[in-house]
């Protein structure tokens, strides 16, 4: 059973990711993964992942942003695995909102599970 089908509670970081200007990233070992770990801002239950990076440093990445929440469903990291996550532009929307485009890596010591075009670990 994939750590994605159930609900651990989450340890929490309390340094959390900021994605505010393309190129933003987060690159290191995956320590926790909780799908309904965070909430969005309208309270809605999304993935949390907890990183830690090269420095020691433990990052959490709330995956409310739409298009992370679907890359990190769909690259489905496990603890123990090397993840990349890189903010890579801020699209302006008709209706005044904004779409933040990701780059998710993630990596087994095995196979890669989803890959970039540039590889960021």
């Amino acid at each position: 059973m994939s750590t994605w089908d159930a609900a651990p509670a989450a340890p929490t970081a309390g340094n959390y990711a900021k994605w505010e200007t393309a190129g933003d990233n987060v690159v290191g070992t995956v320590t926790h993964v909780d799908p309904v770990g965070a909430t969005t801002v309208k309270g809605v239950e999304c993935p949390l992942v907890i990183v830690q990076t090269a420095d020691g440093e433990d990052v959490s990445i709330s995956c409310s942003q739409a298009q992370l929440w679907q890359k990190m469903l769909d690259a489905r990291p496990e603890v123990g695995d090397k993840i990349a996550v890189q903010m890579t532009e801020v699209e302006k929307r008709p209706n005044g909102h904004t779409l933040k485009h990701f780059v998710v890596e993630v990596a087994t010591a095995e196979t890669v599970k989803a890959a970039a075009p540039a590889s960021l670990l």
